[in-house]
């Protein structure tokens, strides 16, 4: 008999994964690549795209397999030690055929040889068509992107370009190397520069669904994202001195805060053209840092002229009790929905204060690490609070009730905003280089504004983070949706049915049901929206461990109204199964055809 039922869907990237499968990058493949000194060069480029597996390692953190090899690195020929190469040589190019138009997003190499200073230090891209061809560098595509390498040769450096660019060629030129007189090491410098290397060069392929950046800064709101539309609302909203970021997981509206007028701001991005509103206004208020109590409908700001967190009802924009009243400056504010927590960070006390859900206080952090503390997150896996230190250029995790902070991350220059993104990734707004830093796994750098303050990440065509993709939430019963629940209550949950493309509202029957003939015959079928290129396969098992592809195809039954079912009808002796097993499962998988 068919004793349970197990549904199974793949390939469709809703499910949760593991963190090492959530992480990982895949890389598109190159063709080729020429070094402009190729007839002269020590170690050839062609070691320079070795890829994923060969040249670094497939999983993350993507690090180098054979660090300094002579087989896996390449260099120019030396000018002559001791000496600076670029005083005699052109900057040497490098020039990489994909083999034909791809999406790029970023570009990731690693060092050289970190035992001496020939490594690249900078470097500058350029980007041509199949249609330009090798002699079209700038034509088409006029983007050209700059970054600087560190000097190490372990480690994956992946550079966002803020954008996605379609290009076959990518011209490389590096501009400088790490040499530092003399170069002989007799001043105790890191010997060198007498060559030009790199270690290997690689193009993740870009996401399915890029995070959306909103980065603050005064006079400049942006909307940064891997795709070419960015948004630009500092127009519309005349160039103020933007502060605190954050959005709204129930309604995706964004509400900023213009300390020097005493405003917060409502700003929708999801009707054409943006809108744009007052939400408050309270002259002689100086706003900083904003958070959402969305479960109790209440928007909280730091208002540095009453040193208090001041809390607004999201519907009436009526005020209510404020938190606090001992801040000296006090610059974000965060809302913990999981604990009720309400966290605040001060500059002026050089402390963070730590609110219970009754908004009594709990505790004050304050140490060294505190001084000058801004950016506030909470970690999603075992909920840390992590802040960041402006005047330090640190960012520390502290367990909450516990008395120790430790440093995660240093030599950062003016960290501000934090934030987590739905795939547990940190970022950390760099004010002093105008930019956005993404930690883990690997480092990730997007361009910023000047003077960036505050950063807030949203899933594109996820709002509210919870892997249900908000186009089928919204016509399924709204954003409320839990990926483990079951909105129509027929059995399948909606994370599977958001997966297969049936609807959370509409039953329609039964999407899976299972029957037996008067033939002795098993029937097993499903109702899903129609959709062609859908792939449905019936696994079979009697032991939960081994699992075999069932060699019947599905009949599929158009049911009118855009759906279909797809119907497996099969004997288990016909499956290699005996006839009198006791027990046999099932589940189905669903991919999209090749």
């Amino acid at each position: 008999m068919v004793k349970e039922a197990r549904m199974i869907v793949a390939s469709f990237g809703f499910l949760a994964a593991s963190g090492a499968d959530l992480f990982a990058d895949t890389f598109h493949p190159i063709q080729s690549i020429d070094s402009m000194t190729g007839l002269s060069d020590f170690y050839p480029a062609s070691n320079l795209i070795a890829g994923p597996g060969n040249g670094f390692e497939a999983t993350p953190p993507h690090q180098s397999i054979n660090p300094a090899a002579a087989a896996a690195i390449w260099v120019t020929d030396a000018c002559g030690f001791p000496c600076d190469y670029y005083l005699t040589l052109p900057a040497p190019i490098l020039t990489i055929d994909l083999g034909t138009n791809l999406p790029l997003h970023e570009i990731s190499v690693w060092g050289y040889d970190s035992s001496n200073s020939n490594g690249a230090k900078k470097a500058s891209l350029r980007f041509a068509t199949s249609a330009d061809g090798l002699g079209g560098f700038g034509n088409t595509v006029t983007f050209n992107p700059s970054f600087s390498i560190l000097n190490d040769d372990t480690n994956r450096q992946s550079f966002a370009f803020g954008q996605t660019v379609t290009a076959r060629y990518v011209e490389v030129t590096l501009t400088d190397n790490h040499f530092l007189p003399p170069g002989d090491g007799s001043a105790g410098e890191l010997p060198g520069g007498d060559r030009v290397g790199l270690g290997e060069i690689a193009f993740a392929v870009p996401e399915a669904d890029p995070e959306e950046l909103l980065v603050t800064s005064p006079n400049d709101f942006t909307l940064k994202s891997g795709q070419s539309t960015d948004l630009l609302l500092g127009t519309l909203l005349n160039g103020e001195n933007f502060w605190g970021v954050e959005r709204s997981k129930s309604t995706g509206l964004i509400y900023i805060s213009l300390p020097t007028v005493g405003q917060i701001w409502e700003v929708d991005p999801n009707v054409d053209p943006v809108g744009v509103a007052l939400f408050v206004a309270s002259p002689g208020a100086v706003f900083h840092g904003i958070a959402l109590d969305e479960e109790n409908e209440l928007l909280l700001v730091a208002d540095s002229a009453t040193d208090t967190v001041r809390r607004f009802e999201m519907g009436s924009k009526q005020e209510t009790q404020p938190i606090g009243s001992d801040f000296i400056r006090p610059n974000d504010v965060l809302f913990d929905p999981k604990t009720g927590r309400t966290i605040v960070s001060d500059s002026g006390n050089d402390a963070i204060f730590i609110y219970n859900e009754s908004a009594n206080l709990e505790s004050v952090i304050s140490n060294g690490s505190t001084e000058g503390a801004w950016g506030l997150a909470i970690d999603p896996v075992n909920g840390d609070l992590l802040y960041s230190s402006h005047d330090l250029g640190q960012i520390f995790r502290h367990q909450i009730g516990s008395n120790t902070s430790s440093i995660v991350y240093q030599n950062l220059n003016g960290p501000r905003g934090l934030e987590f993104d739905r795939k547990g990734r940190l970022y950390c707004v760099e004010s002093t280089f105008n930019r956005v830093v993404r930690f883990t796994p690997t480092p990730v750098i997007f361009g910023g504004p000047l003077g960036a303050r505050d950063v807030s990440v949203v899933g594109k065509c996820d709002l509210d983070g919870d892997f249900l993709p908000d186009e089928w939430e919204n016509t399924s019963g709204g954003l409320s949706l839990t990926f483990g629940g079951d909105h129509d209550l027929d059995g399948i949950p909606n994370a599977i049915e958001a997966a297969t493309g049936t609807s959370g509202i509409e039953p329609n029957g039964s999407p899976l049901s299972v029957s037996k003939s008067e033939q002795g015959d098993f029937i097993i079928s499903h109702d899903l929206l129609l959709k062609s290129s859908l792939n449905v396969t019936l696994w079979l098992s009697d032991d939960l461990d081994q699992w075999r592809v069932a060699q019947n195809l599905p009949t599929r039954l158009d049911m009118g109204t855009g759906h279909e079912r797809r119907t497996f009808q099969f004997r288990p002796e016909d499956e290699g199964f005996p006839v009198d097993s006791p027990e046999l499962f099932f589940r189905l998988s669903a991919t999209e055809a090749p």
